[in-house]
């Protein structure tokens, strides 16, 4: 480890802010791989087991492999606490990245993973941003060099000095940067979303442009041919021995080599290992059996069945095993290269054959399966010159778009560094984070998505919704909500949100708060009006990834009573708040908390079977706290 280069990583950070060594905030916890030749450990396994291949989220609750609770006791794996961080120490990411993400519930690691267990000096949070706004330069303090995979040295890691603020501080940075980050992933999310549609929309266009031709009014007819369906009533439907011949000559002698790709077509192989800045392993046997290739001929290789036939862009040779096609009088290449590579043909190829179970490659005997259409080559010219504009407007969009997303994933990455160094005030930044108007939609549209989701349970009342919008604030990750929360009877209970919640619900024409009676005691109901079900799309745009959260936090709840709702949710707030004094409870320490620091009522409720009950429950479903959101207040401790 380089002292120089802490020391400059230093310097960048807040001059105020005292400087401790990591080993004095944090121990590491190990993983291991439980024996897989013991299937008990690994059949029907509840326990997430963490490996790099798992951290692609910023809070984990599943993995794809899972172990028993004896397949940890019994080896070198070790439980890890809901809410600690982990980290990948071992893998080739590290080249250009540490992955790092928080444990949503309890669970295991591999051996290429770490989990910190921390201090009260620093907030797990806050440390997760630590190393993502810093992991260029603690790449290159900790990583170690020489080994035959890329992995951190641990000891040059806990050695290393951290310019850490307060704890207060601490959690108003990583509160700071869990809303702007959130809306930085959001829009990013959306430009995905549109990168995506414009490519469906660019296949569409082809697949229309050469089945159907670019005139809207022509008079079309029944092809007769099922991948086709009508075609202009002028085209023809010919066999594709019309068109085109197979040629079996031999590579000529100084022929190149030539690659059959789907990215660029029939190129030169340099050129292509070029493009791609890889090397492709070459055949070194049958050489003499390659077969010779022209500009403007098509090459049917083992990959069309996925990506249609490939046009040469070169003249050189390919593989003996490939069909070459030369094209007739009466084909303009872009046109049938256009329609030998769109979605709609390489269904139908598919169909001449099932090659997994024949075990052969795609050839000209398939390729002559498959019908075509024949029109003039000057409407073909015009179709061509037609994709042509078509595509590149839709490229040039798909471009912009993609540049977009970079500088939006720039922009986040330099926002987390300057707030993890102090160049960014985070406690005067705050105040902006929920302001009134936008905190009242986020409390409609959120609340518009309960209710419409339990618009088919029944008893669904005020008490179940309140649960739900507290637990949609400090477990999905919506702190726009802006509750405070407190120990009442029914607790944590926000009146003013709840309340705030139904007006706007009503206002929104989206659903009434009712009473059986129209008024007075009883169960709370919500009628539907006029406009129910259509927030969607705001809700889309709100929340981004946390939407995932909040409909799965939905789905655990939505058959439970409103009684075990209750007894979840109080759990949930107690360890919570404990999370956010910095505190460690284990299960009694949560059961007993319930029942002596809370409304006198939840004692006459709930019983510790009852809680533990549900407290097991919470775990193996991954509805675990990790010390965020608002703290749960005192409020009436006595009715």
């Amino acid at each position: 480890m380089s002292s120089h280069l802490e020391a400059a990583r230093l310097e960048r950070s807040k001059k105020e802010w005292p400087v401790y060594r990591l080993k004095h905030l944090a121990r590491l916890i190990g993983g291991g791989t439980p024996s897989k030749e013991k299937s008990e450990y690994w059949e029907e396994g509840t326990i997430p087991w963490v490996s790099p291949k798992d951290m692609k989220r910023q809070v984990i609750f599943k993995t794809e492999d899972y172990v028993t609770e004896n397949a940890v006791h019994e080896s070198a794996a070790s439980f890890v606490a809901p809410g600690s961080p982990l980290m990948v120490v071992r893998s080739g990411i590290l080249r250009h990245s540490i992955p790092v993400a928080l444990a949503g519930c309890r669970l295991t690691l591999n051996q290429d993973m770490k989990a910190f267990c921390l201090n009260r000096k620093i907030d797990a949070r806050f440390f997760i941003y630590w190393v993502e706004g810093q992991s260029d330069d603690l790449l290159l303090e900790w990583r170690q060099l020489g080994a035959t995979v890329e992995s951190i040295n641990t000891d040059w890691m806990l050695n290393c000095k951290c310019a850490l603020p307060n704890a207060e501080t601490q959690k108003a940075i990583a509160a700071f940067l869990d809303h702007e980050t959130a809306r930085i992933d959001q829009w990013i999310e959306k430009k995905t979303r549109f990168i995506a549609l414009l490519k469906e929309k660019r296949v569409a266009v082809i697949a229309h442009a050469v089945t159907k031709g670019i005139d809207p009014y022509v008079p079309t007819k029944d092809s007769g041919v099922d991948w086709l369906g009508k075609i202009p009533a002028h085209w023809q439907i010919v066999p594709p021995t019309a068109l085109f011949i197979e040629s079996k000559e031999r590579a000529r002698e100084g022929d190149q080599l030539l690659s059959a790709t789907q990215k660029y077509g029939v190129i030169p192989l340099a050129e292509y290992e070029e493009l791609e800045q890889r090397q492709v392993t070459l055949a070194v046997t049958n050489l003499e059996m390659r077969k010779h290739v022209e500009i403007g001929d098509f090459v049917i290789s083992m990959r069309s069945m996925d990506g249609g036939l490939e046009r040469a862009h070169a003249i050189g040779s390919v593989r003996s095993s490939y069909s070459v096609l030369k094209p007739g009088p009466n084909v303009e290449g872009r046109f049938y290269g256009a329609l030998l590579k769109s979605s709609l043909y390489i269904q139908a190829l598919r169909l001449t054959s099932n090659f997994i179970r024949d075990g052969q490659d795609m050839n000209f005997s398939h390729f002559r399966k498959v019908r075509l259409p024949k029109l003039d080559v000057r409407e073909q010219a015009a179709i061509a010159d037609h994709i042509e504009a078509e595509v590149t407007r839709i490229d040039s969009l798909i471009t912009l778009t993609e540049r977009s997303i970079e500088r939006l994933r720039e922009f986040r990455a330099a926002l987390i560094t300057a707030a993890v160094t102090g160049q960014i005030d985070a406690k005067k930044s705050l105040p902006n984070v929920s302001t009134k108007p936008n905190r009242e939609r986020f409390r409609v549209i959120v609340g518009a998505e309960i209710v419409h989701r339990h618009r088919n349970v029944r008893r669904f009342g005020r008490v179940k919704f309140q649960k739900l919008l507290y637990l949609a604030e400090v477990h999905a990750g919506i702190h726009e909500l802006d509750g405070s929360y407190l120990r009442e009877a029914a607790g944590p209970f926000d009146g003013a949100l709840i309340a705030d919640t139904e007006r706007g619900l009503e206002a929104a024409r989206f659903f009434r708060a009712v009473q059986p009676s129209g008024g007075g005691e009883g169960p709370v109901s919500y009628q539907p009006l006029e406009k129910a079900g259509q927030h969607d799309r705001e809700l889309r745009d709100m929340l981004g990834p946390r939407l995932d959260k909040l409909s799965r936090l939905i789905d655990l709840l939505k058959g439970f009573k409103r009684l075990d709702v209750e007894a979840i949710t109080t759990l949930f707030a107690v360890w919570n708040d404990a999370l956010i004094d910095g505190h460690g409870l284990n299960d009694d320490g949560i059961i007993e908390a319930v029942l002596t620091e809370w409304h006198p009522e939840k004692t006459e409720k709930f019983d510790v079977k009852y809680l533990r009950h549900w407290l097991d429950w919470m775990k193996r479903n991954g509805l675990v706290p990790i010390g965020s959101g608002p703290k749960t207040k005192l409020g009436r401790l006595f009715p």
